[in-house]
Parts: C-alpha cells; sequence; structure tokens
C-alpha cells in the first residue's frame, strides 16, 4: 500500500513538474525589438518671431493604437508583427514627431495636448487617420484628414501620402513613416500659408 502511495505521489509531482515547464515554455519566446519612430533635429529656429499651432487631436485607427508594427498584406488584411513594436505609444510618437516636422517647415511654435492656459494658439490642427500601415514593400502609408481651425475659419484636407522604404528592415519602415509625416506637416504648412492671404 505504501507502495502505491509513493508511486502515485511521484507521478503526481512528474505531472505537476511537466505542466510548469510546458506553461514556461509557452511563456518565453524571442522578445520584440522596440523601435523609435524618427524625429528631425533642427538646430536654431528660423526667427524669434514664431506662429503658435496647436495640436489639438491626432487619432489613429484601432488596429495602429497598440505597440505592434501592422502590415497591410497584398489581401488587404493587416497582420501584427510578433517581432517588432513601437518603443512608445504610437500616437504619442506621432504627435511628437508631427509637431517637429511643422516647426521644421515654417516659422511655428507647435504645442501638443495638454498645455499651460497661457499658451494662445493662432491655430489649432487635428489628424484623424484612416490608414496608418506599413504596406507589403515596407514602404509607410498614411490616409486620413487634417482639420485646421484658425481665427479666420477652418479647412478640411484629405490625404494620401506613401514614402517608400530605403530598404526591407523595420528601421528602414520607421524612417519611411517619419517622411510621410514630414509630407504631411508641409501640407499643413500650406493650409496655413492660405489662412493669412
Amino acid at each position: 500500500m505504501n507502495h502505491l502511495r509513493r508511486s502515485f505521489k511521484v507521478i503526481l509531482i512528474a505531472v505537476v513538474a511537466w505542466f510548469a515547464l510546458a506553461l514556461c515554455a509557452c511563456g518565453s519566446g524571442p522578445i520584440p525589438t522596440k523601435y523609435l519612430l524618427p524625429s528631425p533635429e533642427f538646430s536654431v529656429k528660423k526667427s524669434l518671431d514664431t506662429r503658435p499651432l496647436l495640436i489639438t487631436r491626432v487619432q489613429l485607427p484601432g488596429y495602429a493604437r497598440g505597440a505592434a508594427v501592422c502590415t497591410r498584406e497584398r489581401d488587404h488584411t493587416i497582420s501584427e508583427s510578433r517581432m517588432a513594436e513601437w518603443a512608445s505609444s504610437p500616437r504619442e510618437s506621432v504627435i511628437a514627431v508631427l509637431a517637429r516636422h511643422i516647426e521644421g517647415v515654417g516659422d511655428y511654435t507647435v504645442a501638443q495636448r495638454p498645455v499651460v492656459s497661457s499658451f494662445n494658439a493662432d491655430a489649432g490642427i487635428a489628424v484623424l487617420f484612416d490608414e496608418f500601415v506599413r504596406l507589403p514593400d515596407n514602404s509607410a502609408l498614411l490616409e486620413g484628414q487634417v482639420r485646421i481651425d484658425a481665427a479666420d475659419g477652418h479647412r478640411v484636407v484629405r490625404f494620401s501620402l506613401r514614402s517608400p522604404a530605403t530598404g526591407s528592415a523595420i528601421d528602414s519602415y520607421m524612417l519611411a513613416k517619419s517622411n510621410a509625416l514630414a509630407d504631411l506637416a508641409r501640407l499643413i504648412d500650406a493650409q496655413l500659408s492660405e489662412f493669412g492671404q
């Protein structure tokens, strides 16, 4: 009888150990690489008299709000990379890099929400992305609309921007994404300059 109890305990311990090892094996695996969205570097403002702007809203599609880098496949399905993730929130990264690009194309000081109550912006900028994906050729696709609210009116402009990557690596894609945001900044600058005419 003791022999059966001991055998049962050994079998039970072996089964529990096997399940514990199986669970550990499922949880382990390669750790995804984290990627930053490259930000432009500007050394000096063009003038001391800059126009204050406020980014009031940036909305990404639902699939692009998580950490995984998303690719729109040739059959128009969206796949999430298991090995490539954003280093920080995609939305916050886009806001910061877009603000830098806007400041780089004109004499602007761009604030992001939340801001101090004393900041008096000449215009507010809202960007709603319909598409925010990596394409199978590693290029970046941004589509959506931008709304600019200024004292003398508002304007809504649709955009579709595609920026090619210089290679097949994810860091090349992130640079292409930043370049597409630079194109968006130039579009915003052109719309803002029309308000002054």
